[in-house]
């Protein structure tokens, strides 16, 4: 939960909005695709469940 420091607000939820990448020759960072992205989610969800951050796609 997010709650407002400054001013008054009812508590909000935090949430991720998308996966970037920035390749080599890049100037800024390119969305994945909402498919890779779901992808990435559950890899993501899974390392966190269980302390397992190598892994390559």
């Amino acid at each position: 939960m997010r709650y407002a420091v400054y001013w008054d607000e009812l508590a909000s939820e935090v949430r991720r909005c998308t996966w970037f990448y920035k390749g080599d020759k890049d100037n800024k960072y390119v969305p994945y695709s909402e498919s890779f992205s779901q992808v990435l989610e559950e890899t993501y969800m899974l390392a966190v469940t269980l302390d397992e951050w190598k892994k390559k796609l």
